[in-house]
């Protein structure tokens, strides 16, 4: 029987330790928010946050990589705002009230799409916020009844202003 041992540098070992360390950190976008006092926050990880009011006003984000899925195609920004405005318009039966531009609180320039509806006799507010980098969607939309939203409305741009695509 003849061994063979082979020598490993200690350059491997660190490799694969850093891979491990990627593997269990994630790689890929990310990005920050700061929850206000008025809200709890629900969820979040890389990709996703879900926060609420005690009352049910609701802001959640979402992080899609562009290309890597059927219903997530690249596509300009533009692209993804017409997208939200119809699919709102038409499928949802949402009213377009307001369309602006918007930055992240690390420059990003973005679109907030504002839309109101009525359900069981009570209107609805429901924003929704977009920020395209080359490889990456950002969706953050927060919503709830109109009065309860109205109430907490400082808190939720205090939430959306502080926004960090990263």
């Amino acid at each position: 029987m003849i061994r063979t041992t082979t020598r490993r540098s200690p350059w491997a070992a660190l490799m694969v330790l850093l891979l491990f360390l990627f593997a269990a950190t994630g790689c890929g976008p990310s990005f920050d928010v700061v929850t206000p006092d008025d809200m709890v926050e629900l969820e979040r990880d890389r990709h996703s946050y879900v926060a609420m009011t005690y009352d049910g006003v609701v802001v959640r984000g979402s992080v899609y990589a562009q290309g890597e899925r059927a219903d997530v195609p690249g596509a300009a920004h533009e692209f993804w705002v017409n997208a939200t405005r119809e699919r709102m318009r038409l499928r949802a039966g949402y009213a377009l009230l307001d369309e602006q531009e918007v930055r992240s609180a690390d420059g990003h320039l973005g679109t907030r799409l504002v839309f109101g509806r009525d359900q069981q006799d009570s209107p609805y507010v429901y924003w929704i916020t977009l920020f395209t980098t080359e490889d990456h969607l950002h969706i953050i939309d927060a919503g709830g009844q109109k009065d309860r939203f109205e109430g907490v409305r400082d808190s939720v741009e205090a939430l959306l202003a502080s926004y960090e695509v990263r």
